[in-house]
């Protein structure tokens, strides 16, 4: 990590993410690291336009107009430290030439959209253009896998796959506090799958969804449960669609471990991740795993040692 300035030592952060997105995933896990090293963390999240202190953190919630109006009361910053290099990241690039700090920026993903659209042809118009600019102007790019390095563009990076906090993630013993609740009991008789993440297209949850259907009309109705935990835009569809599947929606992050030890299996089907802590995070309690062989995930998992790798967009071999 870049030491802070001499007599300085605050942080911005941006991210295209809400307040209550970073609250709940891997964004909390570096917050925390890093209110250890600086006095004052200033968060740019997307969202509601907002401003709220809470403790360390200043949150400045909105879009880009947003977030050039407030940064002109920031006086300087000793880091500014980006999470992309789409809007977000272009935004970091300007802070950096602004407030001459040292950009970091971090890559999680390969910002790759399954859904043609013309929103996403946008998004990946605008991508195109900031992304060259953003690599070139960071100081250092941080990957979390070596599948979505940029090749083509000179830059200073390194690769810095995701941990997992084993502490919170681990092996549980059977017990009382572990017994399903009513709701995943009526749905739960044999083999016990989750899935844990957003419900988007990119996700691949029609060949998981088809997947089951088939298990269950092959092997008789309920050989295999499903569980979804998680919130989307395909949550209301999902729901309509597959009557048999529990969904939790969104369960605070201090209750999936507990939520990972009660299911036999964890299963990712998605079309497009770089290095998924839903996976890391059921190997911590483990679990086997079942995922797509995509971008990132050949390099956490080892193919019939600690899951199952398959291909993506293939409902029979999942």
């Amino acid at each position: 990590m870049t030491e802070p300035a001499e007599g300085n030592h605050d942080l911005v952060y941006v991210v295209l993410s809400s307040e209550e997105v970073i609250r709940n995933s891997i964004h909390a896990s570096v917050l925390e690291k890093l209110e250890k090293e600086y006095d004052r963390i200033y968060i740019f999240c997307w969202g509601k336009p907002y401003r709220k202190e809470a403790g360390k953190y200043c949150f400045i919630s909105g879009n880009l107009f947003t977030w050039l109006r407030a940064s002109r009361t920031l006086k300087r910053c000793s880091l500014v430290y980006g999470n992309d290099y789409f809007i977000g990241g272009y935004f970091s690039t300007l802070l950096r030439k602004w407030k001459k700090a040292p950009l970091v920026v971090r890559v999680g993903s390969p910002w790759v959209y399954e859904q043609r659209s013309l929103a996403n042809w946008l998004k990946a118009t605008i991508r195109a253009w900031t992304k060259e600019k953003v690599l070139r102007k960071s100081s250092l790019v941080i990957y979390n896998s070596h599948a979505v390095v940029e090749q083509r563009v000179p830059h200073t990076h390194r690769v810095c796959y995701n941990g997992v906090d084993t502490k919170r993630f681990a092996p549980e013993a059977k017990t009382e506090e572990l017994a399903a609740s009513k709701r995943e009991k009526k749905t739960q008789k044999n083999l016990k799958l989750l899935y844990v993440g957003n419900l988007n297209p990119e996700k691949g949850l029609e060949y998981l969804f088809a997947a089951i259907a088939t298990i269950n009309q092959e092997a008789g109705e309920g050989s295999v449960s499903l569980t979804i935990a998680g919130n989307g835009p395909l949550l209301e569809q999902c729901q309509k669609e597959n009557p048999s599947c529990l969904f939790l929606g969104k369960v605070p992050r201090a209750e999936v471990p507990a939520l990972i030890n009660r299911h036999d299996l964890v299963v990712l089907p998605t079309l497009v991740e770089s290095f998924p802590n839903a996976l890391l995070e059921a190997m911590a309690c483990g679990k086997p795993v079942i995922a797509s062989k995509v971008y990132g995930i050949p390099e956490m998992v080892t193919n019939g040692y600690n899951g199952f790798l398959v291909p993506p967009k293939d409902a029979t071999v999942l």
